[in-house]
């Protein structure tokens, strides 16, 4: 497991954890038993909606693929197997992010920046591991359309010479459009990398997560 901490400006501190093989498959009821009651998440749908989840840990939309929160003590949950989870945060506030391809077609990202309102000053984000070009072969005609929508520095091909989307590209530049500074980026692909599980790669039906949560001040 990675872990990262992060000081906020109101003198808490944000913790963005990255499990891999070894904590176990997070769709598991028994992984992470003795936390799991603080956990919160939605039902991931791979599109654009963001839920906001308060100290009680309860979540306000069931279907969402990001989750905004001030709370403290509440373990905000994003569940990937090849997908971008990213951690956006500010001042005092941060929202989970799930992000695959559908969902950055939709706006995920631009979403999730929304949510801090007027502390939108000094957004930064942690991005954790996930597929990269080199391992994401995709159709053609998807791909031209895609580039053709969000910009040609979406496509680019696989180690073996195949047509590929360019999952890291997209982020970047849609943080970059949304005033978001990157914070941290684990490259490690996902599929490449035997520390974890890969639906593209693998066919896994195992599960990483991000676990984000704000710790109170000391």
């Amino acid at each position: 497991m990675l872990s990262f901490s992060r000081g906020l400006e109101n003198g808490s501190i944000l913790r963005v954890r990255f499990t891999d093989r070894q904590d176990g498959d997070t769709n598991s009821q028994v992984a992470f038993l003795k936390e799991r009651e603080h956990w919160a998440l939605a039902e991931q749908v791979h599109g654009a909606s963001v839920a906001t989840v308060s100290s009680s840990g309860h979540v306000d939309l069931v279907k969402a693929d990001a989750l905004f929160t001030e709370a403290t003590s509440v373990v905000c949950v994003i569940k990937t197997a090849d997908c971008v989870p990213i951690a956006i945060y500010g001042e005092s506030c941060f929202v989970a992010v799930h992000a695959g391809w559908r969902g950055l077609a939709s706006g995920v990202i631009g979403a999730a920046a929304n949510m801090f309102r007027g502390k939108k000053r000094n957004l930064r984000a942690i991005i954790g591991p996930h597929i990269k070009v080199g391992e994401y072969e995709f159709g053609n005609s998807d791909l031209k359309r895609l580039g053709e929508q969000f910009g040609m520095h979406l496509i680019g091909a696989t180690a073996a010479g195949f047509p590929a989307l360019d999952l890291s590209s997209w982020v970047f530049s849609e943080l970059e459009k949304s005033g978001i500074q990157v914070d941290y980026n684990v490259d490690r692909c996902t599929s490449a990398d035997e520390r974890y599980f890969s639906h593209r790669g693998s066919g896994d039906i195992g599960r990483m997560a991000m676990l984000a949560e704000i710790e109170p001040r000391p």
